[in-house]
């Protein structure tokens, strides 16, 4: 039996299980990093430190079990994403509004993302794309649970959710909007990939994203990951498009029974109270970035400046809270990194979309199909109300999705064996 994941240059057995060890941490962080904040409450810098560090520890880990193989890095999807994070890295390191104020900041948060870019590329080249997103979702799911238990326990009030007419979430420290994207990609994996041998598990953990997704009142990531969901339906075939009808079926039970007067208020309050006309302000918000963009249109502001920019420019004083992104993921691109930056970004997603059209007609038979559409999809309709496509959470998912399926299309298309696979990393360009 062979071993799902192989050391580049050595058949050892603790390299592959430390391999697959510093994968579940990983993922496990993606999921509770959110909850990291919740511990430092009076002090978010020591927060943004550590989750900087931890990243940056994983990354190194994988840097050792890549460095001795560099073909590892030659993939199609690891190039623009990875020419999209040096160009913004770039443009931040020109830009006079990356000032000793926020320096650390912004340099923090652009070694976070490399280091998962890092971390994501050499895992995928050494897996199985099925066993990697396995032990992946399952590290995540455990981290979600895991971090929504802490918010929990540090907010005890948040269970009043639905008497007090909140959002489930901590406005301050655990956005419901950022909750919502990471429940629903919690959804996207229970429903299209395997993760549990016992089905009733994986159900019942389903069901649980569903409603906590639901009382986020995360309205892109709801409408995202229902679209997601529709999709993926007509992708599975046989006993799993039946489980997913009958999960649907048990959701709205649930949901009709604990929140359902919850949801019909909430979509009553966001209407009566006129936020639907500007989408919350966003449409304000969405004109001021493309004035200012007129201004520096090559190269950007730099990377999540937007805050310092905003601060003190009174057309946006009417949001009662610090903006740190454009709430779309284009145009905060633009805004970052210019024109250029945006060409990269665009490289990448029309990669990605050619990934997803190969795969969509040659994977028929792999269970995964479902889950790379679905993906896309909850990302896609994501991203015109929310940034973290600009190599935050959205785009690390992205990234990891479009690896794997990369590497089940190279499979697919007939390389002699397993081990061909290192030796051509390139995406054939022909049938």
């Amino acid at each position: 039996m062979q071993f799902p994941v192989r050391h580049p240059t050595s058949s050892n057995s603790w390299a592959r299980w430390v391999a697959r060890l510093l994968w579940s941490g990983l993922w496990f962080w993606l999921g509770f990093r959110l909850a990291v904040p919740l511990f430092f409450k009076d002090n978010l810098f020591i927060a943004t430190t550590i989750n900087v560090f931890v990243v940056i520890a994983f990354a190194s880990g994988f840097m050792i079990l890549g460095l001795s193989r560099p073909s590892l890095f030659r993939s199609w999807v690891f190039f623009w994403a990875f020419g999209y994070w040096l160009l913004t890295v770039i443009s931040s390191l020109v830009s006079p509004f990356v000032t000793h104020e926020n320096i650390f900041r912004v340099f923090g948060l652009l070694a976070v993302s490399g280091g998962i870019i890092l971390a994501l590329v050499v895992f995928s080249s050494i897996s199985v794309p099925a066993y990697g997103l396995i032990w992946g979702g399952r590290a995540y799911i455990l981290g979600v649970l895991s971090a929504t238990i802490v918010l929990v326990l540090t907010n005890p009030s948040i269970v009043a959710f639905i008497e007090t007419g909140s959002r489930f979430g901590d406005p301050d420290l655990l956005h419901p909007n950022v909750l919502g994207i990471t429940y629903g990609i919690a959804v996207v994996y229970l429903l299209f990939v395997r993760l549990y041998r016992m089905k009733a598990l994986q159900i019942g953990l389903a069901i649980i994203m569903i409603i906590a997704l639901l009382a986020t009142f995360s309205k892109t990531a709801i409408v995202g990951t229902l679209v997601a969901m529709i999709v993926g339906f007509w992708l599975i075939r046989g006993v799993q498009r039946w489980l997913l009808l009958f999960l649907v079926f048990c959701s709205t039970l649930a949901i009709t029974g604990l929140i359902g007067d919850y949801l019909i208020s909430q979509i009553r309050g966001y209407w009566d109270a006129g936020y639907a006309e500007t989408l919350s302000g966003r449409t304000v918000l969405w004109s001021w970035v493309l004035d200012q963009v007129n201004e520096r249109p090559v190269l950007g502001y730099g990377y999540m400046v937007m805050k310092d920019v905003t601060a003190f420019d009174p057309r946006l004083s009417f949001f009662k809270v610090s903006i740190v992104h454009a709430h779309n993921a284009y145009l905060d691109v633009l805004f970052s990194s210019g024109y250029v930056g945006l060409a990269f970004f665009f490289m990448f997603w029309l990669y990605y979309l050619r990934l997803l059209f190969l795969g969509v007609r040659e994977l028929r038979e792999s269970t995964l199909r479902a889950y790379y559409v679905a993906t896309f999809v909850v990302l896609f309709v994501r991203s015109f109300t929310e940034a973290a496509l600009n190599l935050g959470f959205d785009f690390w998912i992205a990234l990891a999705a479009g690896l794997a399926l990369e590497k089940s299309l190279r499979a697919h298309r007939g390389f002699c064996s397993e081990s061909a696979l290192y030796s051509h990393p390139l995406p054939a360009t022909r049938r």
